[in-house]
């Protein structure tokens, strides 16, 4: 998976949202093939690599 930085130096002109939503949707199926994980801990797995991604973003 690209990195944050990577992304921004190949897409200078993507904005926060842009690079953020592409992170989110590179990692949702990695989340959605973990069997072991209730549709809820999916949610939440997603949401806090979503604040994650978004505090690495605004670096």
């Amino acid at each position: 998976m690209a990195t944050i930085w990577e992304l921004k130096s190949k897409y200078p002109k993507a904005g926060f949202n842009e690079i953020v939503n592409y992170m989110v949707t590179a990692y949702c199926p990695i989340v959605a093939q973990n069997a072991s994980l209730s549709d809820d801990e999916k949610k939440d797995r997603l949401m806090r690599y979503s604040r994650q991604i978004e505090r690495l973003a605004t670096q």
